[in-house]
Order: C-alpha cells, then structure tokens, then sequence
C-alpha cells in the first residue's frame, strides 16, 4: 500500500472533527464562520443555523455581552485584545438556556487581510462540581475546627512536623497566630515543645506511628508569653495506599488549669496529712513546710502567716517561708496594732480575700498598707482570712516582690 500523506486541509478538519472541545472561528463583526461537531455536543446548538449571526448574543450570558462587544471593536481594528492569548473560565449559555462552565482560549488568525478569533471551548462542568465539593468540605471542616476550643492540626510526618493547616485556635493555646505555622513559615509546631519533653513527644508519635495507632499524650509547651502550659495531644497518622505516612492530623488542648487543680488538690492533701501527723513539738516545723509548698507552687517571693492576740487589737507574724534571695520579714514585724492597716484588717474581719495585683494601685485609705508594701520592695500580694467556728484569728499571705 502506498502511503499518502493528508492534505494540510485534510488534516486540520480531522482534528476538529475529532476534537472533544467546542472550535469555533469568528470574523471580526463577531460572526460564527466555522464550529466543530464538538460545538453542537456542548452547547446544543446546530452551527449550520448560526453561520452569519453575532455569536456572543447567542452562546454568552447577558452579564458578559457588554463587555464583550467592546473587546470585539479592539479587536476588528488591532487584531488585539485582553483575552487573546489567554485562558479563562466563565460560563456558557446553552441553547436550551442553561448555563455551563467553561475554560476559554482564545487566538487570532489572520486572513485575507481580516482579523479571525479561534476560540476553544473545554467543559469544565464536572471540574468545577468537584471544586465546589472540595471547597464545601473544607469550609465545613473549618467551621467544626475554628468552633472547638484548642489547636487542629493537618501536617506532614517530618522532622518539624511542617503544618499544611493549623486552626485559629493557635493563638489562644500557644499565643500564636496561625499562620506563623503554615510551611514553617515563621515557627514549626515541633519549637514549641518544652526541651525537657521533646524527646518524649518524638518517641512517643514515632512508636505510634509505626504501629499504626493513635496517640494520646499530656506535655509541656512554650506560651509566648514566657510560661510553661500544659497541653493534651491526641492525634493520628493518615497513610497512603502503598503503607508510607501520607499526614498527620491532631488536635491539642490547653490543660494547664486541669493539671493545676490536681496538683493543688494533691498539694493541699500532703499539706493536711503532714500538720496532722506532725507531733506536737514539730507543728511549727509542718507550718514552715507547708508555705514552703504554697509558695513555690504558686511561684510567690515569701508566704506568711499573722495571727491576731487575744484582745483583738494586735497581730504577729508567727511563721514564714522565703525564696531565696528574699530578706525575712517576720523578725521585724510583731505586736502590730491592727488599726494601723485597717484597710486590709477589715476585709479580712469579713472573710474577704485581700488581692492587690499592683500595690502602686492602692486606694487612698490604704495609705498605711502602701508604705508599709513599699518597705518590704512588694508588688503584688494576696491575703486570706483564717477563721475558726466563725471566728477571724488571722490571716495568711503571699507576696511577689
């Protein structure tokens, strides 16, 4: 058989024929010249019946015409215009009147002394359809995430655990917007680990990984505001077809104010065992124990108790705990008469807790208290009454200085 090349003629309307995009070709008055089978399987329309008519009033929604018919007078006298050479996406009029998605490119011929514009129509219905799909998942994903107290993660399985996604809940657990997570782009999630718990956390999320189970682990972050937090971590891996880790997802919560409660009631419960089995002669012992506790579980400078004498009108500061670096003032300070801080004394006679964030802020009346605060170098303090069967017989106190 001998082998006969086709016509460039030939070839070119094979192709179109062929061709599973809408080719059309209009004149420079904006006339349909030439559309492919593919035209009339997309929009509905026969070109036989519309060689010769204004084609953009026929297959272009009424939003588009306007700006249509002036790109086409560019057009007719440059052979230019904004969309030659380019690609978009807009909608299709059907013939039956419905509106379809389209992806448009569109480039100029040149003949007989006349501008031509080729256009290919692709349907990208179905592209979109799922678009949109994706698009109402992660919007709805979203919504659930943002509307859940805590930090949701999604995240490769690397070495900084790079954040592909990071809720708005970043910034309330960590003091961190989000966005300074994504792609590591300022901080990676894996920075924020306490050091003392890093290996823990790797060791931990690796293990669980390999066995293809979820993780559910309590440790220690670094707020930005300079503080330890607590945090709960329960996540899991997400994996391809072929066993490889695809992702990782997750979600942590702040659970500072939950391990502090435990640990104050624990406190609280060693504090009352020790005075109680305390012989006699080591109750003051026990006392000092206990302030001790109080304070460096509340991270105060000195803690304290004063206790009023009998007739009512003076107090002693029998016991006291200091941190180091912080001058004792319990030495110093008895047989104080408690008119002399009347301010505090009857908060303190109510059962009412005394706190004062910022002793420079004190109200007039409590001019005694600030000199004497001012004395001891104290910036804040906290006071509260110690009563038995109804009776005040004095206080107790930590201070920050």
């Amino acid at each position: 058989m001998t082998f006969r090349p086709l016509a460039a003629d030939e070839l070119t309307e094979a192709i179109a024929k062929a061709a599973l995009d809408a080719i059309l070709i209009i004149d420079d008055e904006d006339r349909l010249v030439y559309a492919n089978p593919a035209f009339e399987a997309m929009l509905g329309h026969d070109p036989a019946t519309l060689y010769g008519e204004r084609i953009h009033d026929r297959i272009a929604p009424e939003r588009y015409r306007a700006a249509f018919r002036q790109g086409m007078r560019h057009f007719r006298e440059h052979g230019e215009g904004p969309v030659v050479g380019t690609m978009t996406e807009l909608e299709a009029l059907h013939q039956h009147g419905h509106e379809i998605a389209v992806e448009l490119s569109i480039s100029r011929l040149a003949l007989h002394g006349r501008w031509y514009a080729v256009g290919v129509l692709r349907d990208i219905t179905e592209r979109k359809q799922a678009e949109d799909e994706l698009k109402r998942a992660r919007d709805q994903f979203q919504s659930l995430t943002e509307n859940i107290p805590g930090l949701s993660y999604h995240c490769q399985f690397d070495e900084h655990w790079t954040a592909l996604y990071v809720s708005e809940g970043a910034e309330q657990v960590t003091g961190y917007p989000a966005e300074e997570f994504i792609h590591n782009s300022v901080r990676t999630l894996q920075s924020l680990v306490h050091p003392d718990d890093t290996g823990y956390v790797a060791d931990r999320i690796n293990t669980r990984v390999a066995q293809k189970r979820g993780w559910d682990i309590d440790y220690r972050i670094l707020h930005r505001d300079g503080k330890v937090r607590w945090v709960h971590e329960k996540g899991r891996a997400i994996f391809e077809h072929d066993g490889s880790v695809a992702y990782l997802d997750g979600f942590v919560h702040d659970i500072t104010r939950r391990r502090r409660q435990a640990a104050f009631q624990e406190m609280v419960a060693t504090i009352s065992v020790d005075i109680v089995n305390a012989p006699m002669e080591d109750t003051k012992e026990a006392i000092h124990r206990a302030l001790e506790r109080i304070g460096r579980f509340f991270e105060a400078d000195r803690t304290y108790v004063f206790e009023f004498q009998e007739d009512g009108r003076l107090m002693d500061n029998t016991h006291e705990w200091c941190a180091q670096g912080v001058i004792p003032q319990a030495g110093r300070i008895s047989e104080v008469p408690l008119e002399a801080y009347s301010w505090c004394i009857e908060k303190i006679h109510r059962q009412e807790p005394v706190h004062v964030p910022d002793v420079e802020a004190l109200p007039p009346e409590a001019a005694n208290e600030l000199a004497e605060f001012r004395a001891q170098s104290i910036q804040s303090l906290l006071m509260l009454p110690l009563a038995t069967d109804g009776r005040v017989f004095g206080f107790y106190g930590l201070d920050v200085v």
